[in-house]
């Protein structure tokens, strides 16, 4: 019994022998590494230092990142909580879960593509929010609107218009975001229809159309709660009405902001491309004029035989409108180029210019909405004229030079 309880004790008195002159060790080694300090140039700072006055930065960085959070508000500007969001990624859509009490949310640093929405029964998105860069994204807001149905009926001098086409798209849509979509229905033979999920106490766009009647349009302020009436013209007899579809430049179907106008009529695309155009006006041999935000108008020839024999057209957008930028400085560095007017021609005759704007405080310039094509840049202020071209469109002029 003895043995065993000295060999404990040896084995202890060993371990505290070893920490001992663990830390003998150690405190001759401060003391060397101080001497050596006094005597020679300091060294990179130990690597517990460096983490130590890391870590603080990086956490404050995460915790003030502005592209992680965002609100949920309603059309009136109060927020919304407890609502389910998910972001869509072209047909990847992935759950992120309810915002909070106080609308406020938050998303994956590492989820920088796609587009977030509010996705909750009773409820409609009516702006989403893209997700881009963690440079660029900012406190986002999602605005929401509570469910409602439109009802209504279609009909013409007190007879119903049996397969009306109904479309209900947002009146006042904002350039740059993700918006709703709008909704469809087609009227039963009694003329009547329903579209459930529009948006209630938002401004919206009703498109009617039908064969045979002119196309019409109606503004609201909100979806009524009361029955919607809705009156269609029938077409004269001496135009007809032109059918067909249009398609993009790439040859995709085009959508409902694009429009057919021929002479004085016109209509709206619906969503999948297709039109009809009412010819409540003799158009003649005017051209047929397609048009839509952000790419070059159309023209085609005449149809006036698909208008007799009730033959679809296929219509083509233009190409995609292009961007031109450019830069002006002067070699004498104390010359304020800042308001400098650039000037866009079609030509080096340098006529009446296509458009002008200014050079901002770097001597940048820019022109937006150009059809596809060669122009030529002139800037005239003060002392100096100075021009450059031709230049293809989309993409960055050469240098503008002020050399006195």
């Amino acid at each position: 019994m003895l043995a065993p309880t000295c060999a404990a004790l040896a084995f202890a008195c060993g371990a505290l022998l070893f920490a001992l002159e663990g830390q003998a060790a150690n405190e001759t080694a401060a003391e060397a590494s101080s001497r050596e300090g006094a005597d020679s140039p300091p060294g990179p700072p130990a690597l517990e230092l460096a983490t130590s006055r890391e870590a603080p930065r990086a956490a404050t960085a995460f915790e003030f990142e502005p592209a992680r959070r965002g609100v949920v508000l309603d059309q009136t500007g109060a927020v919304v909580g407890s609502l389910a969001l998910v972001r869509q990624l072209g047909d990847e859509r992935f759950e992120l879960g309810p915002c909070g009490v106080d609308g406020g949310f938050e998303w994956p640093l590492e989820s920088l593509g796609g587009e977030l929405w509010v996705e909750h029964a009773g409820w409609v998105c009516v702006r989403g929010a893209r997700v881009d860069t963690p440079a660029r994204v900012h406190a986002r807001q999602l605005v929401v609107a509570r469910a409602t149905t439109l009802r209504g009926r279609v009909s013409s001098e007190g007879a119903p218009v049996a397969h009306a086409r109904v479309a209900v798209l947002l009146d006042r849509a904002e350039r740059g975001a993700p918006q709703w979509s709008g909704a469809r229905a087609t009227a039963s033979a009694d003329g009547s229809f329903e579209i459930a999920g529009i948006p209630s106490e938002t401004p919206l766009s009703v498109r009617i159309s039908a064969a045979g009647f002119a196309s019409r349009g109606v503004e609201l302020e909100a979806a009524p709660e009361a029955w919607l009436e809705l009156e269609l013209e029938p077409l004269g007899a001496d135009f007809g009405h032109l059918r067909g579809v249009v398609l993009t430049h790439a040859g995709e179907r085009a959508d409902e902001r694009t429009w057919v106008v021929w002479g004085s009529n016109g209509a709206r695309c619906l969503a999948d491309g297709s039109f009809e155009l009412a010819l409540r006006h003799d158009p003649g041999e005017a051209p047929i004029l397609v048009r839509a935000e952000g790419v070059a108008p159309s023209h085609s020839a005449p149809a006036w035989d698909a208008v007799r024999s009730q033959r679809a057209v296929e219509l083509r957008l233009g190409p995609p409108l292009e961007l031109l930028v450019g830069w002006i400085r002067s070699v004498d560095e104390s010359r304020e180029l800042k308001g400098c007017v650039i000037e866009l021609h079609a030509s080096a005759s340098f006529a009446a210019p296509l458009a002008r704007t200014r050079a901002d405080a770097n001597g940048r310039y820019e022109f937006r909405g150009l059809e596809r094509g060669e122009y030529w840049v002139r800037a005239a202020w003060s002392d100096f004229d100075v021009s450059t071209g031709p230049v293809p469109s989309g993409g960055r002029a050469p240098e503008l030079v002020i050399s006195r």
